[in-house]
């Protein structure tokens, strides 16, 4: 138990390095490999298998949504969304937005595999979501109209 313990303290300090890196510098550990930030818009972001959630979006998300978008920020790490993003960084940058944008419909389908469509949907409905679409996401309507095609 003890050196358990002494590895998931060293894997805390190692993601609160790895999210300070990233500019987000109030991470607060929820469970092990989730954490929250004020400083965080939107609902979540993943940092590889750590998954950070706005803490706005902590305190008042129900289980089944946080169950969501925990999901969908994990399915990014599964599928290998950044890594496929930094190599088109290198080899054709032109094709990023429209990259970015699939994954971001991949991971959905990765949410509508687990039976947690109703609940994404809701999420990406609360009014502290960003509801039109950027060069990174695609519009929620767009995002919920797939999640239940």
């Amino acid at each position: 138990m003890g050196n358990t313990d002494h590895v998931v303290r060293m894997i805390d300090r190692l993601a609160i390095r790895i999210l300070r890196a990233r500019g987000i510098t109030d991470a607060r550990r929820l469970e092990r490999g989730i954490y929250h930030s004020r400083q965080l818009r939107g609902l979540g972001c993943s940092v590889g298998p750590i998954v950070v959630l706005s803490t706005a979006f902590v305190t008042t998300g129900t289980p089944d949504e946080l169950r969501a978008v925990i999901v969908h920020e994990l399915a990014h790490w599964r599928l290998h969304h950044q890594l496929k993003q930094l190599w088109c960084r290198i080899i054709a940058p032109w094709k990023l937005p429209y990259m970015r944008r699939q994954h971001e419909y991949a991971a959905d389908a990765f949410v509508r595999r687990a039976g947690l469509s109703v609940a994404l949907a809701s999420a990406l409905a609360r009014p502290d979501v960003l509801q039109h679409g950027t060069d990174s996401h695609p519009s929620v309507s767009a995002r919920i109209d797939r999640l239940f095609a």
